[in-house]
């Protein structure tokens, strides 16, 4: 699989819940290419229990 670079890393507005790794409570997936497939997994954090 080959990681996707995430465009929106150093824009200074980019606070997404999904994908940005900064956002303290958002879910900080990457996203990869498998063949025709674009994946990403998430497993949840023990604070979220």
């Amino acid at each position: 699989m080959k990681k996707i670079i995430n465009p929106w890393r150093n824009h200074p507005e980019y606070n997404c819940f999904g994908c940005c790794p900064d956002n303290p409570i958002g879910l900080h997936l990457e996203f990869y290419e498998d063949g025709d497939y674009i994946v990403s997994k998430w497993n949840p954090w023990k604070k979220l229990f």
